[in-house]
C-alpha cells in the first residue's frame, strides 16, 4: 500500500535536481531525440536510470524506492520538461505507481515492480477506446470470471502510448460478473492473443502510439490490481497525481522556450535595436512568466494536498488544464516572436508546441476536465444536467440552486 511520502529539505532537493540535470546532460537526451529521424526517446536510458536508482524516486521505501513526496516529484518533473516532454517516462514509476496503491500486492506484482525499478521493463496503461475517451465508464472491454481464480479478457484499447516499449499494460475493463464495475488487471504484452498496431501521432513521438487488442486472454487472480470493482477509485487516485506531474512537465517545457526566446530577443535587431526593446515582444514574455509561475504554484499546492492525504480530484484536474493551457500559449507566442525561424526545427520550439498540445488531450482532455470541475463550482444538480445534455431543464434548476447558495 502506498504510504505518505517523505519530504526532503531544500538542500537535498537541490542535490537531486542537480543529479537529474547531470543525467539529462551527460546522456545528451535532447540531442539524441533531435537526431532521431522519428523523434524517438532513447529507451536504453531507462535501464541506466534504474541502475542509478532514479526510477524508484516516488516508490515507497518498503517496496525498494526512495519514497519521495508528490511535491518533490513535481519539482523534478518540471526540470525534466525543460529538456523534453518525452522524458516523462525516465524518472519515477510512471503508471507502475498504481501497483503501489494495491493493498493486496503479491509476489507476481512485486516481481514486476522490481523489474520496473531496475529499468528492465515499462508498464503502460490502457483505458481509452474508440467509442469512449474520457468517458471511461462507457468502455466496452470486458473481463469475466471463468473460475474462482481465473478471468477472461476481451476488448481493444486505442490511442494509447507506449504500446511497443511496454512489457505490461494496466488494462481497465468492465467486470461482467460484478454489474460491469471497472477493474484493473496487469497484462503482459507478450501474450499470444494480444495484437498491437501503430498510429503516427503529431506530437509526443518519443514513445510509440496506437492500439492494443485482447482476444480471449486468460488472466490469473494474481494479475488483479486492487480489488474487483474498484478500478474507478484507483484511476482517480492515480491520475490526481499523474495529471499534475504532466502539467509541471509542460510548464518546464514552456519556461525553457521563454528562456530561448529572451536570449534571441536581446540579440535579434530590427530598425537598429533589439526586438526585446519593443513592448509587443517584451510585455507578453513577462506576462507568460507570471502565468507559468502562478500555474506552477497551483500545481505544487495540489501535490501538497496529496502528500497530506487530502487529495483534491478537482484541483488536480484544474492544475493540468491551467498548466497545459498557459504553457501552450507561451510557446506559441515564442514561435511568433521568432518569425519564420520559429516555424523551423532549428530552435526546438515547434516540437515543444506539438508535445504540449498532445498533453492538452492526453490523460483527460482539457474540456472534459473542465466539465468535471463544474460539479464543485456549480453543484451536483447542474453537473448532472451537463452530463445528461438536457439544456431545457437548466433554467428550472439554476434559479432555486442559485438562491440557495447566494
Amino acid at each position: 500500500m502506498l504510504k505518505q511520502k517523505e519530504f526532503i529539505d531544500s538542500t537535498n532537493l537541490d542535490y537531486y535536481l542537480n543529479v537529474i540535470r547531470e543525467f539529462l546532460e551527460v546522456h545528451q537526451i535532447k540531442k539524441r531525440i533531435a537526431e532521431s529521424p522519428d523523434e524517438k526517446f532513447p529507451i536504453d536510458l531507462r535501464r541506466k536510470a534504474g541502475q542509478e536508482l532514479l526510477i524508484g524516486l516516488d516508490a515507497p521505501k518498503e517496496l525498494g524506492g526512495e519514497g519521495f513526496s508528490a511535491l518533490t516529484m513535481g519539482k523534478i518533473y518540471k526540470e525534466m520538461g525543460k529538456v523534453d516532454v518525452n522524458t516523462r517516462e525516465l524518472f519515477g514509476l510512471g503508471h507502475a505507481r498504481m501497483l503501489a496503491y494495491d493493498d493486496n500486492i503479491n509476489d507476481y506484482k512485486r516481481d514486476v515492480l522490481n523489474k520496473v525499478l531496475k529499468g528492465e521493463c515499462l508498464i503502460g496503461i490502457g483505458m481509452t477506446e474508440e467509442s469512449s475517451g474520457s468517458d471511461i465508464k462507457n468502455i466496452q472491454t470486458t473481463v469475466r470470471k471463468v473460475t474462482n481464480g481465473t478471468y477472461l479478457l476481451n476488448g481493444k484499447k486505442t490511442y494509447v502510448s507506449r504500446i511497443l516499449e511496454s512489457q505490461y499494460f494496466l488494462v481497465l475493463a468492465k467486470m461482467v460478473d460484478l454489474n460491469d464495475k471497472l477493474t484493473f488487471f496487469l497484462v503482459p504484452t507478450s501474450h499470444p492473443n494480444i495484437k498491437i498496431s501503430n498510429i503516427n501521432p503529431t506530437g509526443l513521438k518519443g514513445w510509440s502510439y496506437g492500439s492494443i487488442s485482447f482476444e480471449n486472454v486468460y488472466l490469473s487472480k494474481d494479475q488483479l490490481v486492487g480489488n474487483e470493482g474498484n478500478g474507478f477509485y484507483m484511476f482517480q487516485k492515480h491520475f490526481a497525481y499523474w495529471r499534475v506531474l504532466m502539467g509541471l512537465l509542460c510548464i518546464g517545457a514552456a519556461e525553457e522556450a521563454l528562456g530561448i526566446t529572451v536570449n534571441y530577443a536581446k540579440e535579434r535587431e530590427v530598425f537598429g535595436k533589439p526586438i526585446a526593446s519593443f513592448h509587443p515582444v517584451s510585455h507578453p514574455i513577462v506576462k507568460h512568466y507570471s502565468y507559468l509561475k502562478a500555474a506552477e504554484l497551483f500545481c505544487y499546492d495540489a501535490l501538497s494536498k496529496i502528500d497530506s492525504n487530502n487529495p483534491s480530484i478537482t484541483q488536480s484536474a484544474m492544475a493540468k488544464v491551467l498548466s497545459t493551457e498557459v504553457a501552450y500559449q507561451a510557446i506559441d507566442d515564442c514561435i511568433q516572436f521568432f518569425g519564420a525561424r520559429g516555424y523551423t526545427k532549428e530552435y526546438d520550439l515547434e516540437k515543444r508546441l506539438r508535445d504540449v498540445r498532445a498533453v492538452k488531450i492526453a490523460d483527460g482532455s482539457n474540456p472534459t476536465l473542465i466539465s468535471y470541475c463544474t460539479k464543485d463550482v456549480f453543484g451536483e444538480n447542474i453537473y448532472k444536467l451537463t452530463k445528461e445534455g438536457d439544456f431545457n431543464r437548466v433554467d428550472s434548476c439554476v434559479k432555486p440552486y442559485a438562491k440557495q447558495n447566494c
